[in-house]
């Protein structure tokens, strides 16, 4: 049946009103939010509650304790309060500890991002101000503490200060992985990609577990990761394939010359990855996925290494022979 001009007009009016009144929730709900966000911002999680169990009314006052969001804020109000009576540079490792901790959990992972963030920028920042008091106290720069600083710097985002931390640590442990990856991430993040690449292979060459890619942001970590994912490279597995991909898709292809000390290294290892290879009888089989990859991204160093060196085919050859012998797909990849 046609409708009424009456009827027409009534039925645009109460459109109308839905529309105003929908929008009106979403305008109230992203209000609440902006204000969670800056009371988590500030660290005023009893405030955080009072407003979040006010939203549902006493009468829901079991239903709101069950939400992520309450949760959260509760969790931190109580370690907040466990924090208060610790010294300044203990407070700031057992915050970090439990935002470890709790950026694991389902809450966390429930939160929205701004929420999220707010959050992390305040237990970040009251972290970092232990560090930087040790720091500044200590005169000296303390690897371990300069680390530290570099971790929390990059959580918030400031990767300028986050690499003038890490670089400093990393002056003071030059073989350390997890410095070196973390450093390595940064300049990713800001940009400069061949540091990036350079320290990335680095690091994973001496302990791929220490490189915790799954952690990094640079894009192309993230994008090797994906590439590991869908060919089906077991995720307990991943850091050690990585740089093999990396290296076979040509993305660590910012490399240094080896000094003699490192050659002998590379090349003890080499062989101590051979003689568990040929305990297995055929090529690679006495080998676990691991020591496989290992072995693998060792032959490429090598094999880098006779290239930079414009040594001999012959040497070059063998080294490209052993990699076909353990894995054909990953040499014809590489060769291509």
């Amino acid at each position: 049946m046609p409708m009424t001009a009456g009827a027409g007009r009534k039925f645009r009016r109460m459109t109308v009103y839905g529309m105003q009144k929908h929008e009106s929730e979403n305008t109230r709900s992203t209000r609440r939010l902006k204000e969670i966000c800056r009371l988590l911002q500030s660290g005023k999680f009893e405030e955080t509650l009072e407003l979040l169990a006010g939203v549902k009314g006493p009468e829901k006052s079991e239903e709101i304790t069950q939400e992520p969001l309450y949760r959260s804020a509760l969790f931190w109000k109580g370690t907040m309060d466990a924090a208060a009576a610790m010294e300044r540079y203990a407070e700031s490792e057992f915050l970090v500890a439990q935002w470890d901790e709790f950026a694991s959990s389902p809450d966390a992972a429930a939160l929205p991002e701004r929420a999220s963030y707010a959050l992390r920028e305040y237990v970040y920042t009251t972290a970092l101000h232990g560090y930087l008091e040790l720091y500044n106290l200590s005169g000296i720069d303390d690897g371990a503490v300069l680390s530290r600083m570099g971790r929390i710097y990059q959580g918030l985002g400031d990767y300028e200060r986050a690499i003038q931390s890490y670089a400093l640590a990393h002056k003071r442990a030059k073989d350390d992985p997890r410095v070196m990856a973390r450093l390595a991430d940064c300049y990713g993040m800001s940009g400069e990609t061949r540091a990036a690449k350079l320290l990335f292979r680095e690091a994973f060459f001496i302990d791929p577990r220490a490189c915790a890619p799954e952690k990094c942001e640079s894009p192309f970590i993230v994008e090797l990761l994906e590439r590991l994912r869908a060919e089906g490279v077991p995720e307990d597995e991943a850091a050690w394939w990585l740089p093999v991909y990396a290296a076979v898709l040509g993305v660590f292809n910012v490399k240094r010359e080896l000094k003699p000390v490192e050659i002998g290294r590379l090349t003890q290892s080499i062989r101590e990855l051979e003689a568990v290879a040929d305990a297995g009888g055929v090529a690679g089989n006495g080998l676990s996925g691991r020591d496989k990859a290992l072995l693998l991204n060792r032959y490429f160093w090598l094999a880098d290494h006779y290239a930079g060196l414009k040594a001999s085919q012959e040497d070059l050859a063998a080294v490209l022979e052993k990699i076909k012998a353990l894995d054909t797909k990953i040499y014809e990849r590489y060769t291509y």
